[in-house]
């Protein structure tokens, strides 16, 4: 019943998901397959040998139930296609016609390696294209996605599904995958499917590594890098919150005008009630302006140090039960930033949290965190210093645990990937993915070595 519904607005509104809009199709949803044609005619290129049309796996751990209401996101992707593109070796995309993160050239079999720049080392000339290229994100709509609202998660006759634009594309991701996860008719506040478990290091740089390749395809830049924020060697106080980078704030708490992001608007904002699914996508005037007050929250005054940075990457265990916020001595929630990175067991705001806090406004609300673009330098930092710890450890993907979170299991699908990815595919060397950081500044560090 749900399909049809879908199918009937898709047709009559001419809107589609935030799958791949050739998958939105009556035949596609009806047959729950997202199999598209590639350029040779084949579905998933199958004729030039990139790929095969598969129904996808996904282990049956949520137990759903039939009479009661349950999370459209469990056992991603089934509640809306069994069947989709599985790519061949380093083929990858909806309909295999890309590559695989780390690779590139017309058979994906050119090693790629670009490098992840603190935003101070950049030149004016680049800085200058970093901003122009995450501008024409924020304006141009999405050729390749789109994005799922409802006024009513628990009535799937209002499902909608609207076209956005390719940062609030990536925005929208991570407020859809923070959402609470209904279950048996009832919210889990908890948890979610990016945060507060073992997936909340790998979600974030699949995140990260989608945005980036989305605005590689838009501008046709192979080299574009995702910078990071370094917020570790300033002290306490944000270095780069003036309209030279990342955007100065006014005394009401918004972004000024003559930032870059002055005129940036928040999707999803000034709605937050569990069981909606961003119902105002479409209207952008209805949308809050990008708010950040850095400094001011009296729990937040200052931001974590190189020091808690060291403190942190000393912790040898990936994760431990009960595999939630509550964990101890976990490396990462230590740096999600639930536990103090000095005990491991203290529970305090540090690490990741901390600096969210200190930022304060959009920055500090977990549904649209990510709308702030200052929150994917922060992320990026994360992700470095995850990074660092894989490096230290020789991690690969046997070290993820089993935590019988949803969502966050080893096998389980990302949400919401599409081509499906499993969570622990990202607990592997950034080299793989084809990045690497640089160093900045080593001095600080008394020592560390970045890579």
């Amino acid at each position: 019943m749900f399909f049809t519904l879908v199918v009937l607005t898709l047709s009559l509104q001419g809107v589609l998901s935030q799958f791949p809009k050739v998958c939105t199709t009556s035949k596609a949803l009806k047959d729950r397959c997202c199999c598209p044609t590639w350029r040779d005619g084949s579905m998933c290129g199958a004729d030039s040998g990139r790929g095969v049309c598969r129904f996808i796996s996904q282990p049956r751990t949520q137990a759903k139930s039939l009479d009661k209401q349950n999370d459209d996101r469990l056992e991603w992707p089934h509640e809306y296609f069994d069947s989709m593109c599985v790519c061949k070796s380093r083929y990858h995309g909806f309909d295999c016609g890309d590559c695989m993160f780390g690779w590139t050239g017309a058979k994906c079999d050119k090693k790629k390696d670009i490098i992840r720049k603190e935003i101070r080392q950049l030149s004016p000339t680049e800085r200058v294209k970093f901003f122009s290229y995450l501008s024409l994100a924020k304006v141009k709509k999405s050729a390749r996605f789109s994005i799922l609202t409802s006024g009513n998660r628990f009535d799937r006759n209002t499902f909608r599904f609207v076209e956005a634009s390719v940062y609030d594309v990536g925005a929208w991701m991570r407020y859809y995958a923070y959402k609470p996860i209904l279950r048996n008719n009832l919210f889990n506040v908890t948890t979610t499917f990016a945060t507060r478990g073992p997936g909340f290091l790998t979600w974030h740089r699949w995140f990260l590594l989608f945005l980036e390749r989305e605005i590689q395809i838009l501008t046709g830049d192979d080299t574009f890098s995702m910078p990071y924020y370094d917020w570790s060697v300033d002290a306490g106080t944000c270095h780069v919150c003036n309209n030279d980078y990342m955007g100065k704030t006014s005394s009401d708490g918004v972004l000024t005008s003559s930032s870059y992001f002055g005129s940036w608007r928040s999707i999803c904002s000034g709605y937050y009630y569990d069981y909606k699914y961003c119902p105002v996508a479409e209207d952008g005037c209805k949308m809050e302006p990008l708010q950040r007050s850095p400094g001011t929250d009296p729990t937040a005054p200052t931001m974590p140090t190189a020091k808690d940075v060291e403190e942190a990457l000393k912790w040898e265990t990936y994760d431990t039960p009960p595999y939630d916020h509550t964990s101890t001595r976990s490396f990462r929630n230590i740096v999600e930033g639930y536990m103090s990175p000095t005990d491991g067991t203290t529970e305090s705001a540090n690490m990741n949290l901390l600096v969210r806090l200190y930022m304060g406004g959009s920055m500090a609300q977990d549904t649209i965190c990510s709308a702030d673009p200052l929150f994917l330098l922060h992320q990026a930092y994360i992700d470095k210093i995850y990074e660092r710890w894989i490096q230290r450890k020789g991690a690969t993907n046997a070290l993820y645990p089993r935590s019988g979170i949803p969502g966050q299991d080893p096998e389980e699908n990302i949400v919401p990937s599409i081509p499906t990815m499993m969570n622990k595919e990202f607990m592997n060397k950034a080299e793989s993915f084809g990045y690497s950081y640089s160093d900045y500044p080593t001095q600080s560090l008394k020592g560390a070595t970045y890579t």
